[in-house]
């Protein structure tokens, strides 16, 4: 779900009215196969891990479960895997 915006890493996040938000976030570290979240996101919150070149800031999606999701390392976060808003 990280990517890399013009400022720093960002994610975007299934919002009020199933519209995407993008949000600045803190990574720590990449641990395994999760990247480790300092600010920026809060327990619950929906996040697109997939279809990233078909979003923008207040679009709207169709989020569905994530199902055999394979996380990419770092600088493949754009690769198309399974995931939670399309």
């Amino acid at each position: 779900a990280v990517q890399q915006g013009p400022s720093g890493p960002v994610v975007f996040v299934v919002g009020d009215g199933e519209k995407i938000e993008i949000r600045d976030i803190q990574a720590a570290e990449w641990r395994g196969s999760q990247w480790l979240i300092e600010k920026g996101l809060q327990g619950g919150e929906r996040v697109v891990v997939e279809g990233f070149t078909r979003i923008a800031p207040g679009a709207p999606v169709k989020a569905v479960p994530a199902s055999n999701h394979q996380t990419a390392a770092p600088g493949q976060a754009d690769k198309s895997t399974p995931g939670t808003a399309k």
